[in-house]
């Protein structure tokens, strides 16, 4: 829930940082996917036990996801500078790895490796696709159409793993929950519009 207010947060850096104002559009657009968002899990978050540990978690996401929107607007910054992509990414997790390295050092954890076929597959997967292949295409992305609009794709990641979780965990909808996916996909179309065929489509009937 935290993470769907990725394309808020671009949003307001942009207008800090650059004072580049954001469209009333986009923001309609954006707080209608993040109330859609807080539906789709609504019955879950209500129903846990708040305590510290909660409450501490969520600052930690918040602060994550505030650092994940000052990346989104510095590979774009790179990327206007003409600056390659694939290099400067691969400089970027290589300072993050080192950074979790040292935290992890200073906090006493210790450095596990497991040579267990799933453990590895999981990894292999992890670092290739999903860190690879899924930030480099999300980078290409934000350099494409910006910042706060490719954010907008953190608002439909959990309408994925719901339908994910629908399938193979049994997962059940409430009323919550729908009205939620329809202020996602409402909010979708406010910031991108209607796609080209039922644009077409539309207008043929004016």
């Amino acid at each position: 829930m935290v993470f769907s207010l990725a394309p808020i947060l671009n949003a307001l850096n942009l207008w800090w940082l650059e004072k580049r104002k954001p469209g009333r559009t986009f923001m309609q657009g954006a707080i209608m996917g993040f109330v859609g968002v807080l539906l789709m899990f609504a019955s879950q978050f209500f129903n846990a036990a708040m305590d510290l540990n909660i409450l501490v978690g969520l600052g930690i996401s918040f602060i994550g996801t505030y650092f994940f929107s000052m990346g989104n607007l510095v590979s774009a910054k790179a990327q206007q500078q003409a600056m390659p992509l694939l290099p400067t990414t691969a400089w970027a997790m290589g300072y993050g790895a080192l950074y979790l390295f040292a935290i992890s050092l200073l906090m006493g954890h210790n450095l596990n490796f497991s040579s267990e076929p799933l453990y590895v597959s999981a990894l292999v997967y992890l670092a290739i696709i999903g860190s690879v292949v899924g930030f480099n295409t999300y980078l290409a992305l934000v350099g494409r159409i910006g910042a706060p609009k490719a954010a907008y794709c953190t608002v439909l990641f959990p309408l994925v793993a719901l339908s994910l979780s629908t399938v193979f965990e049994g997962y059940e909808w409430t009323w919550t929950s729908l009205l939620g996916v329809i202020l996602v996909v409402c909010g979708n179309l406010r910031v991108f519009g209607l796609p080209e065929p039922l644009k077409r489509w539309y207008l043929a009937r004016q």
